[in-house]
């Protein structure tokens, strides 16, 4: 059995089912459908492709060599680099044409996308991750509560490749005592790790750490005595200074009331002045191009001044008037972002925005007013309990949303959606059914430098395929994780018996 690796094309305007057999699973027909102009690259056993006749003139396939079975459980990571098409030399069996086709035409460069590839996962978490990060070289940090992944002890942090399996250069030892709510990896590699926990490792760490990019501490990074409550977010400016927001009164056992700025050293940055500071819990920040710094959470107060869960820094501490929210919002904000246009998207478990209905998600101009391009009609809900929004990010002028939630503007979407940029629903990102989780599980997402959307929380299923707590989707919304889902098997005729 000749296994081969195949890029796949659509030279045509209209969508077509490629059917075949994957060289890791010959029991199995395959297929893989390729929108105009859109390329794709598999791994088959040689001559078990089929396409329908009237599409042979627009599909090209080009033999790119040989290549080992791919082991489900262990799929390849793309190379950055293209490999050079070769032109297929197959022998076609007597009724097929399409190889003689891929001989007449031009062959084109290839596009490789990252979601070609499937995610090895054998296995999940055992409680709630709460955060997750990639690094530059494509690994992905992960913290929360959890004490194992994949059945194996990691304490609230743990490194994956990008294929997902476990990044055993990164050496924990015992790793937290307590939970991990956030982090954030510099341009160093260097991690800074946030959450309630008392120590890493052993060693005394109260609130904050941080970390070298092979997991032991960084001790020039001091902390002293560290918070006396949790840090829900730590946030890398611009500069490199270090935001620390939550529910914590005290650093180092002086009073900073939820909100601090940290020289990269770890010691308090003096030119950040917070008065009195918040009266209540910090979840998030997001820094605008001016150095001015967005703050959301679940206060009503910012030294001394009414600001109803979000308010606007500027760069030395002190109030943004410019950003005037008015009545601010009804209930608790958990994400804020500054998309590509400059404007902010805000999500949370609020019902309105300074009086106007706005279901856990509004658009804000620069100054604070509402931007009416942006139409979320009815919003979230839940046709039962309540509904919010933890976690939005933007990629192409759309965004993805994750969060506890099973209609949007009416339509189902079950913890998971992309909009466009008016607000309407991306019916090309199709989530299907949706995620399937537990009760009380935080869904929250990533988007990564490949185009892959990462969602997790203590998730079962999604799109009916059983999940472990991470999903990795692609910009269609398919799931990528391994194994691919479940094909339609081939009807294999029962053998007739002549008798002698």
């Amino acid at each position: 059995m000749a296994c081969s690796k195949y890029t796949l094309t659509n030279t045509g305007s209209t969508i077509v089912n490629f059917s075949y057999r994957r060289c890791d699973d010959s029991m199995w027909d395959y297929q893989v459908e390729l929108l105009p102009n859109q390329s794709k690259n598999i791994w088959l056993i040689d001559d078990t492709y089929t396409v329908a006749p009237s599409f042979k003139s627009v599909i090209i396939l080009v033999d790119d060599g040989p290549f080992p079975p791919i082991d489900a459980t262990n799929t390849p990571t793309p190379s950055n680099s293209p490999t050079p098409s070769v032109t297929a030399t197959q022998t076609p069996t007597p009724t097929e044409t399409l190889a003689e086709t891929v001989a007449e035409t031009p062959t084109p460069t290839p596009t490789l996308t990252p979601w070609d590839f499937c995610y090895s996962l054998n296995g999940g978490f055992n409680e709630q991750p709460e955060d997750a990060k990639e690094d530059s070289s494509g690994k992905i940090v992960m913290v929360g509560t959890f004490t194992t992944y994949r059945g194996q002890s990691f304490n609230r942090i743990v490194r994956l490749n990008s294929d997902a399996s476990i990044d055993n250069t990164f050496n924990i030892g015992s790793g937290f005592n307590n939970g991990v709510a956030s982090l954030a990896i510099q341009p160093d590699g260097k991690i800074l790790v946030g959450g309630v926990f008392t120590s890493y490792n052993g060693t005394p760490a109260n609130g904050i750490i941080r970390l070298n990019s092979n997991g032991t501490v960084d001790n020039s990074f001091n902390s002293g005595t560290g918070f006396n409550e949790t840090v829900w977010e730590i946030y890398l400016q611009s500069d490199n200074k270090i935001l620390v927001g939550g529910s914590f009164t005290q650093y180092n056992g002086n009073s900073y009331n939820r909100v601090i700025r940290l020289n990269p050293d770890g010691s308090v940055d003096n030119s950040f002045t917070i008065g009195s500071g918040f009266n209540g819990v910090v979840y998030t920040f997001s820094e605008l191009s001016g150095g001015t710094i967005m703050a959301v959470g679940a206060f009503t107060s910012y030294s001394g001044a009414t600001n109803n869960r979000i308010v606007r820094l500027n760069s030395n501490g002190t109030i943004d008037n410019t950003f005037n929210s008015g009545s601010g919002f009804d209930d608790d904000v958990y994400s804020i972002i500054v998309d590509d246009s400059g404007k902010m998207v805000v999500v949370g478990g609020f019902s309105e925005y300074n009086g106007i209905l706005s279901n856990r998600i509004v658009r804000l101009n620069n100054d604070g007013t509402i931007d009416n391009t942006f139409n979320s009609g009815s919003g979230f809900l839940r046709t039962s309990g309540l509904a919010y929004v933890l976690s939005v990010f933007e990629n192409s002028g759309k965004y993805y949303a994750v969060g506890d939630f099973n209609t949007y503007e009416g339509e189902v979407a079950n913890g998971l959606i992309r909009l466009n940029n008016n607000g309407s629903i991306d019916n090309t990102f199709n989530t299907g059914t949706g995620l399937v989780y537990g009760s009380g599980s935080d869904n929250l997402g990533t988007l990564l430098s490949n185009g892959v959307f990462l969602v997790y929380g203590e998730l079962t299923q999604y799109q009916d395929f059983e999940v472990n707590d991470l999903v990795f989707i692609n910009p269609f919304g398919t799931l990528l994780n391994c194994p691919y889902s479940t094909p339609t098997p081939t009807t294999t005729p029962t053998p007739t018996v002549t008798p002698t």
